[in-house]
């Protein structure tokens, strides 16, 4: 999902998105959505669950543009179920923000008990 939030100092491009759960896609999922960001001259926040469970990888791909929440404080986004293919808490849900137009300064990821997966929060100013 796109969404375009106007302000009094110019737009915020916001990407929600739910990467395919498995490694391989959700790694091409994730170099489409920068190629189409790219294609259309956006400096986007990307939120949501990447489904990338190695920070290699996303750091591969994004850190190059991309400040990545979970270099600025690591944390644990998936709390598996008896039914997950991990059985230890992992990481899978990320906020990327684009270093030339934003500046990630605070990241929290908080367990409520209310899905397998914990929201990450994410304290963003615009440069």
């Amino acid at each position: 999902m796109h969404v375009i939030i106007k302000t009094p100092n110019g737009d915020i491009d916001l990407i929600n998105v739910h990467f395919e759960n498995t490694n391989k896609g959700s790694k091409e999922h994730l170099k489409h959505t920068l190629k189409w960001c790219k294609e259309r001259k956006i400096k986007p926040i990307i939120a949501g669950d990447f489904n990338i469970k190695l920070i290699e990888a996303l750091k591969e791909i994004a850190e190059k543009d991309y400040e990545i929440s979970y270099l600025i404080k690591p944390y644990k986004s998936f709390m598996p179920t008896k039914f997950s293919h991990d059985k230890i808490p992992i990481t899978l849900d990320y906020v990327i923000v684009h270093k030339d137009k934003f500046k990630m300064t605070e990241v929290e990821c908080i367990n409520r008990d209310i899905s397998d997966h914990n929201p990450v929060i994410a304290k963003i100013k615009t440069k």
